[in-house]
């Protein structure tokens, strides 16, 4: 439902570009390499998401912000507005 009302894939796309920069894709095959060197066991996804964690975790009051505004900004966009009731509105 929720994804039905808010355009989570805009919001999700705009905070991705915006955290790019901290977080260097370019170094995740070393990291997974480097995590591999001790523990081959867990999957390649599990050291990528610890050490992406690391990495802004400490930015964690940022992008809980950041988020908070997306959903502002969509919110007073309309994303919640009834579509019916916009096409009432129109008609009158």
């Amino acid at each position: 439902m929720i994804e039905r009302l808010l355009p989570l894939t805009a919001i999700t796309q705009r905070l991705a570009q915006q955290m790019t920069p901290t977080i260097p894709a370019s170094d995740a095959r070393q990291w997974i390499d480097e995590a591999f060197a001790t523990d081959t066991a867990p999957p390649w996804q599990t050291p990528l998401r610890h050490k992406i964690e690391a990495l802004v975790g400490d930015q964690i009051d940022t992008i809980a912000e950041a988020v908070r505004d997306a959903l502002r900004e969509a919110i007073q966009g309309g994303a919640l507005n009834d579509p019916e009731d916009e096409e009432d509105d129109a008609d009158a």
